[in-house]
């Protein structure tokens, strides 16, 4: 079983800002934020923040992808119901459109 990364130990509020400042300092600088986590005094390396940081970056940028697939396809399903509608010849397509997208919604 690896090892856990000492950051994870950290109390939460630390570690929550540690995670805002890795943000804030685009995933850099982790000379200064070690020599700050040991002002408070947790004394974690700087090899240990990068491991943490590198991971966290990776599952932001996961995160990430995943929100915008998820947005491309509903995207993608609400263009197909309005095409669908304006084949079908209804006099008012959005309202169609719409129950189409409904009925695909309740499955």
């Amino acid at each position: 079983m690896p090892k856990r990364n000492a950051v994870n130990l950290l109390p939460e509020d630390v570690r929550k800002e540690l995670i805002e400042r890795l943000i804030n300092n685009h995933f850099s600088g982790y000379v200064g934020l070690s020599e700050w986590l040991k002002s408070l005094g947790h004394n974690i390396s700087k090899s240990s923040l990068h491991r943490f940081g590198s991971e966290f970056e990776l599952q932001r940028a996961d995160e990430s992808s995943e929100i915008s697939a998820s947005a491309s396809v509903g995207i993608n399903v609400r263009m197909r119901c309005i095409e669908a509608a304006v084949k079908s010849g209804a006099s008012d397509v959005l309202v169609v459109s719409q129950s189409y997208l409904d009925w695909v919604n309740q499955g």
